[in-house]
């Protein structure tokens, strides 16, 4: 049986229902505590000393087979979260995506235990608000135009600090307006780097920074200080890279 994972807010849940969610987010059980990173660059989670940044994760679709028309699929992304949080092993591939990407946040190998508390603090989301009847589709322009509603109801909800896309498709298809604003590029070892702000009602700043996307292609560890330089508050220096944060 599906295990529906992370918070539960019946009344929030109503109303991203009613301006348009279908598929209604994660919320890590920790997200409200955040996660930073110390002065050598190891993530903490649940530490009071560093600055603590809200991270939202925005994947691009669901891909559910047989779907039926009317089908009642809201708590499918708290799902597919709990078929990975409570695996005692990784016997599907699609978890291997899962676990880079909490290697990208936390730069080194992570066990199961260790994936499940980074998944624990952030808020996961799929952007497209209809399934996709197969793997690695597009949806059409009209849901992607459909989709922006119920996003930007998400981020006014639950406000975080930063937002990780999943995918340059995906990033091409963000809306640039709802107060958007490009920032200069992050250049690390001669790669630059789109990156950019959404200013929210309560004048709150989302930074957005797109990566690919961890299913394939993805170095966890290069990934890692990219998205440490948007999350630090300092200048951050390696052998390798060097770069500032913002």
């Amino acid at each position: 049986m599906a295990i529906e994972y992370g918070i539960i807010n019946p009344e929030r849940d109503k109303e991203l229902k009613d301006k348009g969610v279908k598929f209604l987010p994660m919320v890590g059980n920790n997200y409200e505590n955040g996660l930073a990173y110390n002065n050598q660059g190891v993530l903490l989670l649940n530490d009071n000393e560093y600055a603590r940044k809200k991270l939202l994760v925005l994947g691009e679709s669901h891909y559910i087979e047989d779907y039926e028309e009317g089908e009642d699929i809201s708590k499918f992304t708290r799902w597919v979260v709990g078929d990975y949080c409570n695996a005692e092993s990784y016997s599907a591939r699609w978890m291997n995506t899962f676990t880079k990407f909490a290697r990208a946040l936390a730069g080194r190998e992570t066990s199961i235990a260790e994936n499940r508390a980074i998944w624990d603090s952030f808020i996961f989301y799929n952007y497209l608000q209809v399934p996709m009847s197969g793997t690695r589709m597009q949806g059409s322009n009209e849901d992607y135009e459909k989709a922006i509603e119920p996003f930007f109801s998400v981020l006014e909800m639950y406000r975080p600090d930063i937002v990780v896309i999943w995918g340059n498709r995906l990033w091409n298809y963000l809306p640039a307006d709802h107060s958007f604003s490009w920032e200069p590029d992050l250049v690390i070892d001669y790669n630059e780097h789109k990156w950019g702000k959404y200013v929210l009602s309560n004048g709150k700043e989302a930074k957005v920074l797109p990566i690919y996307h961890p299913s394939v292609g993805f170095s966890w560890d290069y990934w890692n200080f990219v998205i440490k330089i948007l999350l630090s508050a300092k200048p951050i220096f390696t052998p390798i890279f060097t770069a500032f944060a913002t």
